[in-house]
């Protein structure tokens, strides 16, 4: 009978050192988890902001871009009433040319 003591109270430590030893793994993993979602959230938060700048600078390069082409189209246009000037006037002069032959 005291054999059989000694054996359970020897099994009741190792099981009270094995649920511990479980217990220290369980918070060990939950902290670890706890590391990793905040490292989540931190990589999200960096590519978010590096993000935004991206967008801040393509944002910035659109603007510039549309008033180019605005200033382009301007000058096409400027272009195109200078040419038909010229082609009015070039028509005018051969048709006074014509008149006076």
């Amino acid at each position: 009978m005291e054999e059989f003591q000694a054996m359970s109270g020897r099994f009741e430590a190792a099981a009270r050192d094995e649920v511990q030893s479980l217990r220290d793994l369980v918070s060990q993993l939950k902290s670890t988890l706890q590391e990793h979602h905040g490292g989540v959230m931190y990589l999200n938060n960096a590519e978010i902001t590096a993000a935004e700048a991206r967008k801040s600078d393509l944002m910035a390069k659109k603007a510039k871009l549309d008033e180019s082409l605005a200033s382009a189209r301007q000058f096409r246009a400027l272009l195109q009433q200078q040419l038909q000037k010229s082609f009015a006037s070039q028509i005018g002069d051969q048709k006074t040319t014509q008149t006076t032959i």
